[in-house]
């Protein structure tokens, strides 16, 4: 009888977790938003990859996001592509598929796009990331004289920096790379280990600093940088600024 009474139990316990569990739905179809263009549409967003991919995020793993937000992976631009990620430098680009997203009317927009929609589990808005309207405006790094240290991230299967220098120089910047800056830099991109042991060449560039004081010079990590060319826009300085003692 004991034993009748802890089985009831139990089963009167499980009863009520199914009931307090909440249901999973199944999800509707994503709406996008195409701000630039005053349109919206429901239906399915279909996303082709165009752009370098960072040296952590593989193919497979943009097809796996794309999928589980319920869109579609799509090898090239096609009659029923939605949206093509590229970076900002590539906006003009000669590549058959940027012309063709373009002549298409087809949303261009930065990686930074996906990598929203899936921390945030849906499909966002794009007019933060379209570069249709971020081209249209002055070159967001004009003015900035920039140079970055040997351990900046590269992307994926591409050798060397060149990429990252011509991105710089695309959005208005200017890349000084020499062993002793032809330039006064106003960035300097660095991890806090190198700002500590100061090589050579992080000396040489704080001693030019520090002689044009004049100048703003700001000291930031890789990830500053990163975000800048991501999304094809100056960041914030205050938000990955390196603490430095003179």
């Amino acid at each position: 009888m004991h034993l009748f009474f802890c089985s009831l139990r139990c089963v009167v316990r499980r009863g009520r977790a199914e009931q307090d569990r909440p249901r999973v739905m199944s999800a509707p179809l994503p709406l996008v938003v195409h701000e630039a263009r005053g349109q919206c549409f429901r239906g399915p967003v279909k996303v082709m990859i165009a752009c370098p991919l960072p040296q952590q995020v593989s193919m497979q793993l943009t097809k796996l996001w794309i999928q589980s937000l319920g869109g579609t992976y799509q090898k090239h631009v096609g009659s029923t592509t939605t949206h093509v990620c590229i970076e900002p430098s590539q906006y003009y680009s000669s590549s058959h598929d940027v012309r063709t997203a373009r002549a298409r009317n087809i949303v261009l927009v930065t990686l930074g796009w996906l990598e929203d929609s899936y921390a945030l589990g849906r499909f966002v808005d794009s007019c933060d990331y379209d570069l249709a309207a971020l081209c249209a405006h002055a070159a967001p790094l004009r003015g900035c004289v920039i140079a970055f240290t040997s351990s900046y991230p590269r992307s994926r299967g591409v050798p060397g920096f060149k990429l990252v220098e011509e991105h710089i120089v695309n959005l208005g910047g200017i890349c000084d790379q020499a062993s002793e800056p032809i330039h006064t830099l106003t960035h300097l991109c660095a991890t806090e280990e190198e700002i500590r042991h100061q090589g050579i060449y992080v000396k040489n560039v704080l001693h030019r600093a520090k002689s044009d004081e004049d100048k703003a010079f700001h000291l930031v990590n890789h990830q500053w940088l990163v975000e800048c060319l991501r999304q094809g826009r100056r960041g914030e300085e205050d938000l990955d600024v390196l603490s430095l003692t003179w």
